[in-house]
């Protein structure tokens, strides 16, 4: 076994660059106020980032990697041109509230411009994209809609020329990751008409510096019995820190804190599994609420790994089959009010690196769519010594961008 092995699940990519606070000022905190609107669109985004991590951790896959906010954006985007049966089970999937189509889709924007604007020494780009088969017959309105709210950028291709529009898609790709996720389209064929497309990079120092010189080999206690050595970063100082009876969380921010690192460990005797309780808005809410500073010895493996997932069957059991099938009702996409259309697949590819200096990460999610057929007393120790979980959010919307 080469690589160290974790049951994690992320909710957004990021990319860590070095942070030396000897030397390093970051920008004034400025709090983040959104709208009731813009907070019950995160609270809903964020319900929808635990039932996809709920569905996807189920897959036994040893380490998962999730931007729940780049497949709501992606899928954002898509609802925009459902009716029907299909726009009801989007809607409910996606934990929207019963508003009117443009409230949600401001509340959509207001969150991400606050995300992308909330601290300008840590890089975060999101982008948003739609191409079209240039023969079809799209809905101005649609097309739009995504451009007015979700910035989208639209191109129409010829897709009988299959290698050279797949080429276009992915350097568009690679070029809003910073080349970490090289392509997401496998194929561009006759039967497809659309994708709908979201990347999102993120590359934060952390506040709190890691010493390299410090960074050592300890062991890593596998929920199967297993033992491994893996290089352990270490760091005295305060942090946000929660206990309960099912886990530890401790809050490592970036930059000027905006952005965080929300590690979650096991409470001794509990496995990863049974703190799946807490993926849930309320539970997560009270976990954040009850952080209190504290001192202590952070110990952090660090890690780098890679992840790809089809959501199709994930997305479908979590109540939105329809999209899926030859009955799905995507009429507002074309100019004609034609329901000819379904979402042939959800594809999902993510990256994180976490070491010293930070976290980078990146993720892209594609919607193909076709056509139907511590002092004087010891400074307590956390320990991240065994499978763990962890969130990268920014703490003043609450919006949740990886979970890992």
């Amino acid at each position: 076994m080469k690589n160290i092995i974790f049951s994690s699940v992320i909710v957004l990519a990021m990319i860590l660059s070095a942070c030396n606070t000897d030397n390093e000022s970051f920008d004034e905190y400025v709090p983040i106020h959104l709208d009731l609107k813009a907070q019950e669109i995160v609270e809903a985004s964020n319900q929808f980032s635990f039932e996809l991590f709920k569905s996807t951790i189920k897959d036994k896959e040893e380490n998962i990697l999730l931007s729940p906010f780049s497949v709501s954006q992606a899928l954002g985007m898509t609802w925009n041109g459902a009716s029907g049966n299909t726009l009801n089970e989007m809607s409910a999937v996606l934990q929207y509230p019963d508003e009117d189509p443009a409230t949600v889709n401001q509340s959509n924007q207001t969150i991400r411009e606050a995300i992308i604007n909330s601290d300008s020494k840590v890089d975060i780009h999101i982008a948003n994209s739609i191409w079209y088969r240039q023969d079809y017959s799209v809905s101005q309105d649609f097309l739009s809609t995504n451009q007015k709210y979700y910035d989208a950028e639209i191109e129409g291709l010829d897709f009988s020329r299959s290698e050279e529009c797949k080429q276009i898609i992915n350097n568009w790709v690679s070029d809003n990751t910073k080349g970490l996720i090289p392509d997401i389209v496998d194929n561009v064929s006759g039967d497809h008409v659309m994708f709908l497309i979201n990347a999102i990079y993120f590359k934060g120092q952390w506040t709190y510096r890691f010493d390299k010189q410090a960074t050592k080999d300890q062991p890593f206690y596998l929920e199967g019995g297993n033992t491994l050595e893996v290089p352990t970063m270490t760091v005295e100082t305060d942090l946000l820190v929660n206990e309960t009876d099912l886990c530890m969380a401790v809050a490592i921010p970036y930059g000027n804190s905006h952005f965080e690192m929300i590690v979650l460990l096991p409470a001794q005797g509990e496995s990863l599994a049974s703190i799946n309780d807490i993926f849930d808005e309320k539970v997560w809410q009270d976990l954040m609420n009850g952080m209190q500073k504290k001192g202590l010895n952070l110990y952090l493996p660090k890690f780098r790994f890679k992840y790809e997932k089809t959501l199709n069957e994930n997305l479908s059991a979590m109540g939105m089959p329809t999209a899926f099938t030859d009955y799905a009702d995507f009429g507002r996409m074309n100019a004609d009010n034609i329901p000819n259309l379904k979402i042939n697949k959800v594809k999902h590819k993510s990256f994180i690196e976490v070491n010293e200096e930070g976290t980078e990460a990146a993720a892209v999610t594609s919607v193909e769519m076709e056509i139907t057929s511590i002092g004087p007393n010891p400074i307590p120790e956390f320990k991240v010594n065994r499978p763990f979980a962890f969130v990268i959010r920014e703490k003043d919307t609450g919006a949740i961008l990886f979970m890992g």
